[in-house]
């Protein structure tokens, strides 16, 4: 399955929110300017070959799923011609594993394999945004002004309405003219995006509802390295991946240069997109899901952010059907989780908190919505 060059082909699709499911408003509360800080099985080549279930998993739990509900799971994977990895973990350990297919380069799928996430990125960048308020670099009540300055409609925006998808910033991706403003081949389109950004009206008065714009997180992404004083991907890495070990986790733009870091998968075409940077913020992690279930274990574990930080992202923001905190769909059968896009990958990552319990699909040359459907399909089937 070659990645089409296209912008259009390859990212329009991409990153991709659905609603999980109808909330109960919650109340919505102001947070403080800043935050105190307590930051601290090779499957066969072809499509018909025998996946690898959870039977060969390493590590396993003491707590394992009931041979029944793993056996419901493998129906599941065969019901959707799911290919890709399947990867649930209880209290740290390795409750179940499915893996199926291969990348193009023909290597075979593993949970250790990195693979592009789409918007699942946007609770790393959520996470990095918190964690530069708790340091007092960044304040959730800080308006677009203060750091672009050309951008008169941004002193009624503020951090954390980008944060929760309240700010009426309109959406970028897919948007002709966009792509039309932008130089093809430019190292970097920031320049070229934020000028459309200023052009354009917004959609609706900000914090008087709630608009999935993966706008307000390549907004956010930019304010980082404002804030942070390092490019985007470093701050990634120093603050999140290396911290938390997650050694087969970094982002699209990085994987041309690094084959040997990427296990010789084939990425080149994601690597030289028309626009480098455009997703930047909103869709531009690669990860494995071991490393996303390092994360998930860590960011309820406190070695992320800090309690109120916590609390902050996974409290819903909206007080509409669909609940949305920072980064993470927020009412999602006991927990959150985020979905995510980009072809032919997509992926879903669930945590119940209450039972540490995670859920992490991603898959290959499976729609989108194929693939939300069976992550949760797959929660219903293990979450009781």
């Amino acid at each position: 399955m070659k990645i089409s060059k296209s912008l259009c082909a390859a990212l329009a699709a991409m990153l991709v929110l659905s609603a999980c499911s109808s909330a109960e408003p919650t109340t919505e509360s102001a947070p403080e300017s800043t935050v105190e800080s307590t930051v601290e099985s090779a499957t066969e080549s072809d499509a018909e070959s025998a996946p690898v279930s959870s039977a060969e998993s390493v590590e396993a739990s003491p707590e394992q799923l009931d041979e029944s509900i793993k056996t419901e799971l493998d129906s599941l994977a065969e019901e959707y011609e799911f290919e890709g990895v399947v990867y649930i973990s209880k209290g740290g350990f390795n409750a179940y594993t499915f893996t199926k297919g291969e990348v193009e380069c023909g290597e075979s799928i593993s949970q250790e394999l990195p693979m592009p996430v789409g918007s699942l990125s946007k609770q790393f960048c959520a996470a990095v945004v918190m964690q530069l308020c708790e340091e007092g670099k960044l304040s959730l009540d800080d308006t677009l002004d203060n750091f672009y300055h050309d951008y008169e409609k941004g002193a009624a925006v503020t951090v954390e309405q980008l944060l929760s998808m309240r700010s009426g910033v309109p959406e970028m991706m897919g948007s002709k003219p966009v792509t039309d403003s932008l130089e093809s081949g430019a190292q970097d389109v920031t320049d070229g995006v934020l000028k459309w950004i200023y052009e354009q009206p917004l959609d609706f008065e900000p914090d008087t509802k709630m608009s999935y714009s993966n706008t307000n997180y390549f907004l956010l992404a930019n304010i980082a390295e404002k804030a942070g004083g390092q490019s985007y991907a470093e701050l990634l890495h120093k603050r999140i991946f290396e911290p938390l070990s997650m050694n087969s986790s970094g982002t699209i733009y990085e994987l041309g240069d690094s084959p040997a870091w990427a296990h010789g998968a084939s990425y080149d075409e994601l690597a030289e997109l028309d626009y480098p940077g455009l997703a930047k913020g909103a869709g531009d992690v690669v990860s494995s899901a071991e490393d996303i279930d390092k994360w998930l274990t860590a960011f309820c574990g406190g070695k992320v952010v800090s309690a109120e930080s916590f609390e902050l992202m996974t409290t819903d923001k909206t007080s509409e059907a669909d609940s949305y905190g920072f980064g993470f769909s927020t009412d999602v059968k006991g927990g959150f989780g985020h979905s995510g896009a980009i072809m032919p990958y997509s992926a879903y990552d669930y945590r119940n908190d209450g039972e540490a319990l995670d859920i992490i699909v991603i898959g290959n040359a499976i729609s989108p919505d194929d693939t939300q459907f069976f992550a949760l399909d797959i929660i219903d089937t293990v979450v009781e």
